[in-house]
């Protein structure tokens, strides 16, 4: 299986183990490591590199997370490199168990991600309420700079491990919609989904002043209730990152293209200057017409396709895309989600030297 264009000469690997319907429970972790040595990704580890394994913990209700036992394998090969792996995640913009650092925490343990069990730290890379935050110019068409977890960027290499599956807004998720989405801070998130600054719910606001407290522009005055000067905001995201009672609001209406473009813009963010220190590998099982974070026991969209490895994340993302209309059928996404084109993250990250749409897949049995 291949997949090329007339826009790129560069053909970028893929390795593939197809799911096997006989192979025994348990089964994943050993198919993930035999494409962890199969795309040779030992070689992106240096000695005491602290090096992050991206990953979703799961929603509360989310039982297709990337199992813990699958993580550990990880870890211990970037052990037997001699690096010093850590998982590592950012919370969420929408309230919940995921909106802070101590619940988000909790809620992993639970779920079995615990040193024990993965044999490694979990570190929030954007602090306690997704305040923390470095910014990367990559000079893109959305954004000039784009805010990034400082964790993220501190860390010598990442293992960006994504559960693939249907999304409301991009079409589809995978290691684009991880990096992005799960590597930017609160207010990167923020300027992903929103072209707007914020404004107050005046009936949530109890005028606790936390908000004035942590804005950077000193854009809020409170005397019952915070009011946001405009012309002194600066879009930044703080006061939605730290209002406890929901108070902050904003406009959550640009479109699935738009979206799209900017994930792929804070994707070249977070690998800027150190691509060759990345590696992407996509789980194709359980594949579900909501992502992750929905929080809910979603029965599987279509059957399950297996695992696949990259150093290109255009490449990786195209092959999970195609996978996903082979198996689901060619109207997958119009069926799931209408109004979004998947393709634009695709094509955009392509044209900012992301990757390569084009691809051979190298299979491994």
């Amino acid at each position: 299986m291949s997949k090329s264009t007339s826009r790129s000469k560069k053909v970028s690997t893929v390795w593939f183990k197809p799911h096997d319907p006989k192979a025994p429970a348990g089964a994943l972790a050993r198919e993930i490591g035999r494409l962890f040595d199969a795309a040779g990704f030992a070689r992106l580890v240096e000695p005491d590199d602290l090096f992050a394994i991206k990953l979703h913990f799961g929603e509360v209700k989310t039982r297709s997370q990337i199992p813990p036992a699958a993580v550990r394998l990880v870890a211990d090969k970037i052990k037997a490199a001699k690096g010093k792996p850590f998982l590592i995640e950012t919370s969420t913009l929408y309230t919940g168990r995921r909106h802070n650092a101590v619940d988000h925490l909790m809620l992993a343990h639970e779920h079995g991600f615990t040193l024990e069990a993965t044999g490694a730290p979990i570190i929030m890379a954007d602090g306690l309420l997704g305040e923390s935050q470095v910014e990367v110019r990559i000079d893109g068409k959305h954004f000039k700079q784009v805010k990034v977890a400082t964790g993220a960027r501190a860390a010598r290499g990442l293992l960006v491990l994504s559960h693939a599956t249907g999304h409301p807004e991009a079409g589809f998720g995978a290691a684009i919609k991880n990096v992005s989405m799960g590597l930017s801070s609160r207010g990167g998130k923020l300027s992903q989904h929103s072209g707007v600054k914020p404004s107050v719910k005046q009936q949530d606001c109890v005028g606790c002043k936390i908000c004035a407290e942590w804005c950077p522009a000193h854009a809020i005055e409170v005397d019952k209730k915070a009011e946001i000067d405009e012309a002194k905001c600066v879009g930044c995201g703080q006061c939605f990152a730290v209002c406890p009672h929901g108070a902050i609001q904003h406009d959550w209406g640009a479109g699935t293209r738009g979206l799209q473009e900017k994930m792929a813009e804070v994707v070249l963010g977070v690998v800027k200057g150190r691509e060759k220190k990345v590696g992407y590998i996509n789980v194709l099982k359980h594949i579900t017409k909501g992502c992750d974070c929905f929080g809910s026991l979603e029965e599987p969209g279509m059957p399950d396709v297996g695992v696949l490895a990259s150093h290109d994340p255009i490449a990786i993302d195209t092959a999970t895309y195609d996978l996903m209309l082979q198996h689901g059928g060619a109207d997958l996404f119009k069926k799931w989600w209408p109004h979004t084109e998947p393709t634009v993250q695709l094509e955009y990250g392509e044209s900012l030297g992301l990757g390569s749409r084009q691809y051979e897949v190298v299979k491994v049995e």
